[in-house]
């Protein structure tokens, strides 16, 4: 009674003699009545309920044993109570976990539902076979060139779907992605249910298990029948093309990136009064106009480099030192195997076919500038509204006629001419679009945020201006709501953790105390799997803290030095030399960055032996970042070196370099282990092209 109830026997007979003393308030009394009766029946009940402590009613789950034994001589019943609390609340903890593993069980498979039907949308076929090379999954588009429903394929082996030169090829490739194990690409064969044969590329790749080992692979086919076709078309119209060329009355003329000829058709030659071999490999600037050449010069400059400079005039200067004044357009092409540009020289008569494209470009734009569901407007050098869309008639519910001629501050939209011209002045090149967010009003007075862009255009040698507006109210509404619960969500896993982590330490201690009083070894090894397991649920909870706050904040450039000089870091340092060759390197990453350092650090002083160094240096490979992080510590065996960054494995937590690995993610950094054991350990961060940047030119500092 002393160690359950915490009362003294004495006190028991002399206070709390009654046994609904010690039955929780709900206990009806019936219930105990037929207990009793069982027992002077001569029938031993055992059975579990809620009992109180009759000093301070406390309640509890407890375990009762009830005996009817004989004391002075009078039939009795022996009651034994055994506090069952931390048992239930296992039990509860227990239910809640397969609750939740069911909920994650429906998320799976409605997950794997979904991404069959998104297959079965592509209009490409695709399969997935195991390892053993049987399919067991396809798309409604595979079914198609299959020939067989979906049930006729899952569980067949590629022997049992194709014929037999077919199969053996399929078979053949499929054991390649096994053994490689590499993404594969071939062409081959392949006889529809039709009976037709077509070309086609396989690609396929392999599958991995989370332990990285091949567990099938996934695959799919293009037909590229018609792409054959078309080579072999190809090669006669080049024939064709040639046979053309030669034969046009306009000039042309391919020159190479060196800008000098490579050819000329017989109707340029003709034209200059110059052979062919007299053209050939001759500066392409030799035969325009002086006043010409630097005009040339730059578009020429302006092709190589893959921009389009605009249809120019110029004179080609001639044998007989006339000229002829030429319309220049060009392309870059390849011309045998090599980058090169391409010019047609037109009779200037030609400028009325030029004014056509232009007049049907200006039909595309008004095709364009119409259909458009967006707002778009308009507007001249003073600000004076030209032409509104009909998305606009429609958002604004303002008529052309209402709006045309109007300066754009008399829209009553709050599109002010002082905000287009400041961001028109901010903008870094006024050539290009500009894009702001702003509240704007419509016609019925009720505001929404919308995305204005602006551009320069030119009307009729006038400069303009092209505004279109897109409503993005309901996405900013959608973002806060989203925000907000993300915030609430955090707030309850906070509170949530905390209260659990009380109990646990509320657990712990009971457990302790019970250590020192209890004797028997058993009952003691008990105590401390508890104990043992309550600490396991506080790291694991502790881990939930660290882990929610991972991509909970904008990620940032941060110089990695710098982090080194956090005191936690300083204080794992001691007596351990430090050297950096990072030469300012600056990552952009989320703002964790700090716990990866420490993980490293405290992983480095807690597993190294005979720790007396640690480094980290950079080196920069075709755009990468590469960063590694080494000491000589020992290092981790070949078969850990990848299990080391799994969740749970490990001495201590085995989630440090868990978390290592899931905070460089978030802006695509990797991290792996590839040290000598028996050296040190060696992690190697690869950072993408633009997460990174040098902010200073120092290259090695040394701390100790």
């Amino acid at each position: 009674m002393l160690n359950i109830y915490h009362i003294p026997d004495k006190t028991v007979i002399a206070q709390f003699p009654n046994v609904r003393d010690y039955s929780h308030p709900d206990t009806p009394v019936d219930m105990l009545q037929t207990y009793w009766e069982l027992v002077f029946s001569g029938e031993d009940t055992l059975f579990e309920g809620r009992s109180v402590c009759p000093l301070d009613k406390e309640t509890f789950d407890a375990e009762f044993f009830l005996t009817k034994i004989e004391f002075e001589n009078h039939p009795a019943i022996l009651a034994s109570v055994r506090n069952i609390s931390e048992r239930k609340q296992a039990e509860r903890a227990l239910f809640n976990v397969n609750e939740e593993l069911k909920v994650r069980t429906e998320e799976v498979q409605n997950q794997s539902r979904f991404l069959q039907d998104l297959m079965d949308t592509l209009p490409i076929p695709i399969f997935y076979k195991d390892i053993k090379g049987t399919y067991t999954g396809c798309n409604t588009e595979f079914e198609r060139y299959n020939g067989k429903p979906r049930d006729q394929i899952i569980g067949r082996s590629v022997y049992e779907l194709w014929p037999e030169p077919m199969a053996e090829i399929f078979y053949q490739a499929d054991l390649q992605v096994f053994q490689t194990p590499h993404r594969q690409q071939y062409e081959t064969t392949i006889r529809y249910h039709d009976g037709s044969v077509h070309d086609v590329i396989f690609y396929k790749a392999p599958i991995f298990t989370i332990s990285n080992h091949v567990d099938g692979l996934i695959g799919t086919f293009l037909d590229i029948t018609e792409r054959k076709r078309a080579e072999e078309a190809l090669k006669e119209s080049e024939s064709f093309n040639r046979g053309l060329i030669e034969n046009l009355p306009d000039y042309i003329a391919v020159y190479g990136y060196d800008k000098k000829i490579l050819y000329v058709n017989p109707a340029l030659t003709t034209a200059l009064g110059y052979s062919f071999e007299d053209l050939v490999s001759e500066p392409v600037f030799s035969y325009i106009g002086d006043e010409f050449r630097s005009k040339s010069e730059e578009v020429v400059s302006s092709r190589i480099e893959g921009r389009i400079p605009p249809v120019y005039e110029a004179d080609i200067l001639c044998r007989d030192h006339k000229r002829r004044s030429v319309i220049i357009k060009g392309t870059r092409i390849q011309y045998r195997q090599n980058p090169a540009i391409l010019l047609l020289m037109s009779d200037i008569t030609l400028r009325r076919q030029m004014e056509q494209a232009l007049r049907e470009n200006e039909e595309k734009f008004v095709s364009i500038f119409e259909k458009t569901p967006d707002p778009v407007l308009i507007l001249d050098s003073s600000y004076q509204i030209i032409e509104v869309n009909r998305g606009f008639e429609k958002y604004f519910e303002y008529s052309h006629a209402e709006v045309h001629g109007k300066n754009v501050d008399d829209l009553g939209i709050r599109l002010h001419q002082e905000a287009i011209e400041l961001l028109l002045n901010t903008s870094e090149n006024n050539s290009h679009a500009s894009l702001i967010e702003m509240e704007l009003l419509k016609r019925t007075g009720s505001p929404f945020i919308a995305e204005v862009t602006i551009s320069r255009i030119i009307i009729n040698t006038e400069s303009c201006f092209i505004i279109q507006i897109h409503d993005i109210d309901e996405i900013r509404k959608a973002h806060e709501a989203i925000s907000q619960v993300n915030h609430k969500l955090k707030i309850l896993s906070s509170v949530t953790r905390h209260d659990i982590l009380n109990r646990i330490m509320v657990t712990s201690a009971y457990s302790g105390m019970l250590l020192e009083d209890v004797q028997d070894p058993d009952f003691q090894r008990k105590l401390n799997a508890i104990r043992q397991s309550s600490e396991e649920i506080r790291i694991l909870i502790e881990f939930t803290g660290q882990y929610q706050n991972l991509g909970e904040t904008t990620p940032t450039w941060q110089v990695l030095e710098g982090l080194f000089s956090f005191r936690a870091i300083q204080g794992l340092l001691s007596g351990i030399r430090l050297t950096l060759d990072l030469g300012g390197v600056e990552i952009y990453a989320d703002n964790m960055l700090e716990k990866v350092i420490y993980n490293l650090v405290e992983n480095s002083v807690r597993h190294g032996k005979n720790l007396t160094r640690i480094s980290l240096s950079s080196h920069e490979e075709s755009g990468t970042m590469m960063i590694w992080y080494e000491d000589d510590g020992g290092g981790i065996i070949p078969e850990e070196k990848e299990k080391a960054f799994e969740k749970g494995f490990g001495k201590n937590t085995g989630r440090g370099l868990f978390l290592i690995r899931e905070i460089l993610s978030i802006t695509g950094i990797t991290i792996t282990e590839n040290g000598i054991f028996g050296t040190g350990v060696r992690f190697e961060m690869v950072v993408p092209a633009g997460i990174w940047r040098f902010t200073s030119t120092n290259r090695i500092r040394s701390v100790e």
